[in-house]
């Protein structure tokens, strides 16, 4: 079950939690591939003198580096240990690839496009961090307990922070 913000419960009712370090740096290492692999199809992208050429590159950038920036998110959620069996909704955590590819859509076409403004990155890079930010807290909702009801809270600042850090 999720609420969505704090809600006043006790909080030595909180699971303590840890990650997995090695899961973590498996993360981090998906993250720079899918983050250079869209770099390089931004560039292909420029390069091509043809417009199906163009929308091929982007298609095929925006879903396989969408997919590997999703699968970042999904490593690190895995990363998290918990005292507790946890399980994810397949639905939903499916569900979460689309604002990621998303995302990487919008990144692709500022990247690609030949002069760059500061409009450009502003609108670009907020639209990047909500889709980002909606992927992430997709994966979230898609955790569950296996034979427990989890509750699962999000304190407001800390929600908003990261959100204006995305």
């Amino acid at each position: 079950m999720n609420y969505f913000f704090y809600d006043g419960r006790d909080p030595r009712t909180v699971l303590e939690m840890h990650y997995h370090p090695w899961l973590v740096m498996l993360s981090v290492a998906v993250c720079c591939l899918a983050a250079y692999s869209a770099l390089r199809v931004a560039g292909r992208i420029t390069a091509s003198d043809k417009a199906s050429l163009r929308w091929s590159w982007f298609v095929v950038g925006a879903i396989t580096s969408g997919i590997g920036n999703w699968a970042m998110h999904f490593i690190g959620m895995l990363a998290i240990q918990l005292p507790l069996p946890i399980r994810y909704d397949v639905f939903i955590t499916a569900l979460t690839t689309l604002p990621a590819i998303f995302a990487i859509m919008v990144l692709l076409h500022v990247l690609a496009k030949r002069t760059i403004n500061k409009l450009d990155v502003w609108v670009g890079g907020s639209l990047l961090g909500a889709g980002i930010g909606v992927m992430h807290y997709g994966g979230m909702v898609a955790m569950t307990g296996v034979g427990q009801q989890i509750i699962m809270l999000y304190a407001p600042f800390q929600f908003g922070l990261s959100i204006t850090i995305a």
